[in-house]
């Protein structure tokens, strides 16, 4: 019933409602994002600040790529493709993990790529880390 939540919890519902809809229709306009995440009450200030209440929507194609490859890359495939290329591929899981997801997955690197930021929310709200 969201009694007891945080407004972070309530917004992560929301958005993943969202991901939901978007799995079911394939209409990327269902696909609405809001900052939050580590940043707490810094979100609002740092979303104001960069304007991305009107950058994520121009961006739904990226965020579509991320719920694309959390249908596919579960943990098993990841372990096996990670087995099958890790001699052409002598790296850490880490870059690896920022290899297929097409981000940097740990969130000290969010200024490292625009974007990212949004896609480690869509990846969290998928459980693909």
């Amino acid at each position: 019933n969201g009694s007891g939540m945080t407004e972070a919890d309530r917004l992560a519902r929301s958005q993943q409602r969202d991901i939901v809809k978007y799995m079911l229709t394939h209409n990327s306009e269902v696909l609405k994002f809001k900052l939050n995440g580590n940043l707490g009450e810094d979100a609002d200030l740092h979303s104001s600040f960069f304007h991305l209440a009107g950058l994520y929507p121009q961006f739904s194609d990226a965020a579509e790529e991320v719920i694309w490859k959390a249908k596919i890359y579960d943990q098993t495939y990841q372990t096996q493709f990670m087995k099958a290329y890790k001699r052409k591929f002598p790296y850490s899981m880490d870059d690896f993990k920022r290899f297929y997801l097409g981000f940097y997955p740990d969130e000290k690197d969010v200024n490292m790529r625009p974007l990212t930021l949004l896609m480690q929310g869509i990846a969290k709200d998928m459980n693909f880390e």
